[in-house]
C-alpha cells in the first residue's frame, strides 16, 4: 500500500473466503512482516475484529460471473468458511 507514500512492509496469504450470500471472494490477506512465521493465517483471522480485508481479489457471483477489484473489506459474520492453503505455502514476503 503505498498511497501517498505511507508503505508498510507486509506478508500475505493467499485466501479462499466463501460467503454465506454464495459469493466466493479469492485474494491476499495481509499482514505486518513482523508477523512470527509460527503464527498460522487461521490464527491472524481468529485476531481480526468485525472485518477482514482482502486485496487483489476475485470476486465470483454464485451465477460464474467474475471480476476483479483491488480491495473488499469482508464482514466476519457474512463469511461461511474460508480455504486455507497448505501450511508450508502460507506466509508469502511482499
Amino acid at each position: 500500500m503505498s498511497a501517498y507514500g505511507l508503505f508498510k512492509n507486509t506478508k500475505y496469504v493467499n485466501l479462499v473466503f466463501f460467503m454465506k450470500a454464495g459469493v466466493r471472494i479469492a485474494g491476499q490477506y495481509h499482514v505486518p512482516a513482523n508477523t512470527s512465521a509460527s503464527v498460522r493465517p487461521s490464527d491472524a483471522l481468529q485476531q481480526a475484529r468485525g472485518f477482514i480485508n482482502v486485496s487483489n481479489a476475485s470476486v465470483t457471483s454464485s451465477g460464474r460471473q467474475s471480476r476483479q477489484v483491488s480491495f473488499v473489506s469482508l464482514a466476519l459474520d457474512a463469511i461461511a468458511w474460508v480455504e486455507f492453503p497448505p501450511l508450508d505455502d502460507s506466509w508469502i514476503d511482499q
